[in-house]
Order: structure tokens, then C-alpha cells, then sequence
């Protein structure tokens, strides 16, 4: 063998050489890229294990607490809020369709929860009412009404605070409600702008103390979950009014067609139906005839045509008025003909015993 073969197949074989070590350092790479990516793995595992333990812990108080509400709650509505609550809970791990939408039911179940907290050891809780802010008490210190969009602006503050708990925003990712923390926040902007309305009509309503009308605010409507804007107490001691405050667009008329109230283009007669049917309800837990109960409904930011409106609804002998700010207290002040002090305070004593102050 010649010296230039020998030279040729040691080139060959350093060639050769060099490929294998650029191979074996390219396993070695691949190696720790390896390793690497199941650290990472590993990492978010445990991670997700952790969080996946929270939202467990979480579920077992929710749990825990209603379970303790049902047992040793003295309130209808927090004993009945607990249940439903549960049955919620129970229906989206069992990967059934839940009441509503998905924002619904996040802005549903994180309130509850945050009610039913508030509720579990503070009897009697309750706001200022009247014209000075001062409660309305019965004996025994009971508040008898809240503050005018009191409920409404709690329930804003709870969805917003629990918009921004990470914690609650993965809950209610785990129990099927995808983008929690953006819809409670908008849902808290809604209740926000209820508020403001129901207290701008609760103003309006104060000045009607001096003419002998009795305001409260913000009561429960017995066996139900729904609360009752205002109630008003005629001076002929006669007569409850049962108010509903409403905001609607401002740059959208508020109109009757076709018998219905259309705010715009869009119908909102199944508002003049609820108020209608929490005006029959109010008037078959204080045991009064219908006749006796007035559906009211004041609309503010939208203009209504003519300023006021008569509207029917099934199931209701009477009209349902829908009333622009401007007409509420003159519509009202003009009703009662005759003052009787003694027969209106029996009245008021009888709705403060019934209706009572919401939460």
C-alpha cells in the first residue's frame, strides 16, 4: 500500500471522526433541550396541580358554608341563596347547562357566595333611610328600609372585588365560565348605573315626606329572591305604591307600540309585566285587593313621549304608569285626596312587619 492510499483513508477516517463528534455534540444538545422542556413540564404540572388544589379548597368552603347556612341560618333568602347555590356547583362538575349564560352564572355564583358571607352572623343587618339618612327601625331595632339603591351598589362593589381575585377568576374557569373577571366587571358597571338611578329617584321621593307619604327603600318581596326598589306609603293610609326604577338610553324614546312600551326600537313591556307582578305579589303577602297596590315605573335618561304612560299587563285589572323623572313626585302628591295620620301609621306599621329591609 502506496503512502498516498494511506494519507487518502485517514483523511476519510478523520472525516469520519469529525462527523461522529458533530453528531454526538448534536445528541448532547438535543439531550438538554430535553431536559429542559421537562423541567418545564414538570414545572407547570405543578403548578397546575397547586392551583387545581386551590380551586378544590375553594369549591369545599363554598360548600362548607352553605352547607352551615342551610343548617343554622335563621334567613329564608340566605338559606334558600345556599341551596341554590350548591345545586349550581353541583350541575357545572357534573358538566350539565347551567340557569343563563356563562357570565350569568359567574356573576350568580361569585355574589352568592359573597352574600351569604355577609349574612351568616350579623342579624338585622341594615342601612340609613329617610330624609336625614337616619334607619326607620321597629321595636327591637330592626331597620324597616334601606338606603335607595343600597342592594344595587353592593352587589356592584362584590362583582368588582371579586373580578380581580385570581383565585375566583380560576374557580370559575374549572366550573365552565370563561372570562369571569371581564363580564363580572361589566356586570358591576350595569348594577353601578342601577344604583345611581334608584338613588336619584330616592331624592326625588324624600320631598314627598312633608306632603304625609311614607318612603322606603330597597325591601325583600316575601318568597322571593327579588327586592323591591320602593314602596310607598299613602297619606290616606289607603294605598302602597310599589315603584320600579329603571335607566334606559337617553338617546332612545320610551313609547307605546302596538300596546307595549318599546324603549327605541327594542321592547321592554316584560319590565312592565315584573313590576306589575311584584305589585300583585306586595299585595298578596299584605293580605290588601290589587286595587289597593299601584305598579309604578320611573324611567330615567330616556325621554318618554308625553312624559307618561298607561300600560297593561296579564294577569293585572289595573294600568301599570311609566313615569318620567319630571312626573313621579306631581303624579304622586296629586293622588291622595284626604290625610288620615292614624290609619296611615297602622298601614306603615303593617308593611315594615312584612316587607322587610333586603339582605
Amino acid at each position: 500500500m502506496t503512502d498516498k492510499s494511506l494519507e487518502a483513508r485517514l483523511r476519510i477516517a478523520q472525516q469520519h471522526a469529525h462527523t461522529a463528534d458533530a453528531e454526538r455534540a448534536e445528541a448532547v444538545a438535543r439531550l438538554h433541550e430535553a431536559q429542559a422542556a421537562l423541567e418545564r413540564a414538570n414545572a407547570r404540572a405543578a403548578r397546575v396541580h397547586a392551583e387545581a388544589v386551590n380551586v378544590q379548597a375553594a369549591v369545599a368552603e363554598v360548600r362548607r358554608l352553605s352547607t352551615v347556612t342551610i343548617e343554622a341560618s335563621l334567613r329564608v333568602q340566605a338559606v334558600e341563596q345556599a341551596r341554590d347555590t350548591l345545586a349550581v356547583i353541583d350541575r357545572c362538575l357534573a358538566g350539565e347547562a347551567t340557569p343563563g349564560d356563562g357570565a350569568w352564572g359567574s356573576v350568580w355564583l361569585h355574589g352568592n357566595w359573597k352574600w351569604l358571607t355577609s349574612q351568616m352572623s350579623t342579624p338585622g343587618r341594615g342601612v340609613g333611610a329617610g330624609r336625614a339618612g337616619r334607619a326607620a327601625l321597629v321595636a327591637g331595632g330592626r331597620p324597616v328600609s334601606g338606603r335607595a339603591g343600597g342592594s344595587a351598589a353592593a352587589r356592584a362593589a362584590e362583582l368588582r372585588g371579586g373580578a380581580r381575585r385570581g383565585l375566583w377568576r380560576r374557580l370559575l374557569a374549572l366550573l365552565g365560565f370563561q372570562s369571569a373577571g371581564g363580564r363580572m366587571e361589566a356586570e358591576a358597571g350595569r348594577w353601578d348605573i342601577g344604583a345611581a338611578a334608584e338613588q336619584e329617584t330616592g331624592r326625588l321621593l324624600a320631598g314627598l315626606e312633608a306632603a304625609g307619604w311614607h318612603v322606603r327603600h330597597d325591601l325583600a318581596l316575601p318568597g322571593s329572591r327579588a327586592n323591591l326598589d320602593h314602596v310607598l306609603v299613602s297619606p290616606c293610609g289607603t294605598a302602597v305604591v310599589v315603584l320600579d326604577t329603571k335607566r334606559w338610553h337617553r338617546g332612545r324614546t320610551t313609547q307605546l307600540l302596538g300596546g307595549r312600551v318599546h324603549c327605541g326600537g327594542e321592547d321592554r313591556h316584560g319590565q312592565i309585566e315584573a313590576v306589575a307582578s311584584y305589585a300583585r305579589r306586595a299585595a298578596a303577602a299584605l293580605g290588601m285587593p290589587d286595587g289597593s297596590v299601584w305598579p309604578l315605573l320611573v324611567v330615567h335618561g330616556s325621554p318618554i313621549v308625553g312624559g307618561r304612560l298607561q300600560a297593561r299587563a296579564p294577569q293585572w285589572d289595573g294600568v301599570v304608569h311609566v313615569l318620567g323623572p319630571g312626573w313621579l313626585v306631581p303624579t304622586l302628591a296629586a293622588a291622595p285626596r284626604q290625610r288620615d295620620p292614624q290609619r296611615a301609621a297602622a298601614l306603615v306599621g303593617h308593611v315594615d312587619r312584612v316587607l322587610r329591609a333586603y339582605g
